[in-house]
C-alpha cells in the first residue's frame, strides 16, 4: 500500500478511508464524504469522522442529508488515502 493525495486519485474517492494532515498531528479514522471539487481556484474535499460516516451511510437513502453531519471541507492538499501498489 502507498499513500496518495486525494487530488491525484481518480474518482470515486467518496467513502474511502483518509488521513488529514492539515494540523501538526495527522487526523486518522476519517472518511472522504465527497469527491474532490474546485472552489475559488482551489481543490477541496469534505471529510467526516469514521463513526459519523457509517451512521450516515446506513440511514435510509431517502432520509439522508446531502452529506454526513459534522463533516467539514478541507483543502485537498492535506488529505491522503491509501492505494494498492
Amino acid at each position: 500500500m502507498r499513500w496518495v493525495n486525494v487530488a491525484d486519485f481518480a474518482p470515486p474517492v467518496m467513502g474511502s478511508p483518509v488521513v488529514v494532515t492539515a494540523t501538526g498531528q495527522p487526523a486518522i479514522n476519517r472518511r472522504a464524504a465527497s469527491e474532490v471539487f474546485e472552489s475559488n481556484g482551489g481543490l477541496y474535499i469534505r471529510v467526516v469522522a469514521e463513526p459519523r460516516w457509517w451512521i450516515w451511510i446506513e440511514s435510509p437513502a431517502d432520509e439522508r442529508t446531502p452529506w454526513p453531519a459534522r463533516s467539514r471541507v478541507v483543502p485537498a492538499m492535506h488529505v491522503w488515502t491509501q492505494v494498492a501498489s
